[in-house]
């Protein structure tokens, strides 16, 4: 059985339910749910005797398919193991240490990354933005909109342009308006919510729960938040 402090109550497998001679089941008491948001079948459950470390204790023990788990629920009724999982454990971290280790995680990767944290517009370089059509799209073209003239200095079409994220054209079936953003009067934007937006085939995917991923990130040590500046003018378009 493996100790699981997560679990609110004792399961034991139909496999080993069948090994201790198959004790009658009642109904079932509860409905169980892991971290994945899977109902899990439970078949019923019996009360039984346990003994943990010469401590015995008597409780309902529930048959479910999964593995065999020793829920809170009998963990509680043994005072030694309770108290050893519940009582607080303090790290005293001094604060040369802390300050060391914080130097080293930020050195480390800007010193082995060194063009990721480099000044100026970045690149990916691991894939390019496909755009799919739907068949009966037609072209949409919207015209400009009035640019206030305290505005006008803070365009930067002619800083993308120069950092070869933009190209200037002479012709083209579709177009948008840009527009500024109000706290950040120094990005460009582009309002493909005019019809751009409809005329493009969405991607259907699933997308993960917080559960899923946390279950993923179990066991991992050291963390990130990754701040792409500008992340939207680093993944270049295919030719397509």
């Amino acid at each position: 059985m493996r100790l699981d402090t997560g679990a609110d109550v004792t399961l034991l497998s139909q496999k080993e339910w069948i090994a201790i001679g198959r004790p009658k089941l009642l109904q079932p008491l509860v409905f169980l749910k892991p971290a994945n948001n899977k109902d899990i079948n439970v078949r019923g459950h019996f009360n039984c005797n346990f003994n943990i470390d010469g401590h015995e204790g008597k409780r309902n023990c529930h048959v479910a398919d999964t593995t065999s788990l020793l829920g809170f629920d009998w963990i509680a009724q043994y005072e030694p193991l309770f108290r050893r999982l519940t009582e607080r454990a303090i790290c005293n971290v001094s604060a040369s240490t802390l300050n060391i280790l914080r130097a080293l995680l930020t050195m480390q990767p800007q010193k082995h990354f060194a063009a990721v944290f480099a000044s100026g517009l970045g690149r990916c370089v691991k894939s390019k933005a496909h755009l799919t059509l739907k068949p009966d799209a037609k072209p949409v073209l919207r015209k400009t909109r009035s640019v206030p003239y305290a505005a006008l200095p803070h365009i930067e079409i002619n800083r993308v342009v120069a950092a070869d994220v933009h190209s200037p054209i002479d012709h083209s079936d579709w177009a948008a308006p840009s527009r500024l953003k109000e706290k950040w009067i120094d990005r460009l934007c582009a309002d493909y919510f005019t019809g751009l937006d409809d005329a493009l085939e969405q991607h259907q995917h699933p997308l993960p729960s917080p559960d899923d991923i946390f279950a993923k990130l179990n066991g991992r040590r050291y963390f990130c938040q990754l701040d792409l500046a500008q992340a939207h003018l680093q993944l270049e378009m295919d030719e397509d």
